[in-house]
């Protein structure tokens, strides 16, 4: 996402450094932010969208919920109710069907649990071990209680690598290094790795 000094650029800016990065279609990942104003994560999610249709190179999609921030420009802003959290994220899947989406479980603390409800399938990186360091205030929710709360709504909470497998081969392909990483990390990544160059395990 493209900022300036608390306000969404022209997101035509954004789609030109995509075609003029060295790296190609690389995997990535795009973020839209909830509380910003009833049209603007609509018009972020439909940006991001098309950009995903033409590079094929989104992986996951974060909504993330609004944080004021004391001596920022957006001090005063207000920050969105769980109902302006639960509905960007269900417009982002509806548009978005395919796609990976995350929320942070700390920001939406107590009711978390909802944002499955809403259409994610992603925590994002949580850390028994560190803070959010954005928002030192919001502590992550222990992995148990995040493990009991998910599999409550019928999902399994389980680890993964920043690139998620069905981007494993695209990621492989920037350097043999990385490729020979890749394969080495996990099984799942090993697979698909597999299913994209037709060979064997």
């Amino acid at each position: 996402m493209v900022m300036d000094r608390g306000s969404l650029s022209d997101w035509r800016v954004l789609a030109e450094a995509i075609r003029r990065d060295p790296w190609g279609p690389a995997a990535r990942t795009a973020e839209t932010v909830a509380g910003r104003g009833e049209h603007y994560g609509v018009d972020a999610l439909i940006a991001i969208r098309d950009l995903h249709a033409r590079y094929g190179h989104i992986q996951e999609v974060i909504v993330q919920n609004f944080r004021a921030k004391a001596n920022t420009p957006m001090a005063a802003w207000p920050e969105p109710t769980r109902e302006d959290m639960l509905r960007t994220v269900a417009v982002a899947r509806l548009l978005m069907p395919e796609i990976n989406l995350q929320a942070p479980p700390n920001l939406s603390d107590p009711h978390y649990a909802d944002l499955l409800d809403a259409g994610i399938n992603d925590w994002g990186g949580i850390s028994p071990l560190t803070p959010d360091f954005i928002n030192p205030e919001k502590p992550w929710p222990h992995v148990d209680e995040l493990r009991r709360r998910t599999e409550a709504k019928g999902f399994e909470l389980r680890q993964r690598l920043p690139v998620y497998p069905e981007f494993a081969a695209q990621a492989a392909t920037q350097s043999e290094l990385l490729s020979q990483r890749i394969a080495q990390a996990a099984p799942a990544f090993r697979d698909s790795l597999t299913q994209m160059s037709g060979g064997a395990a």
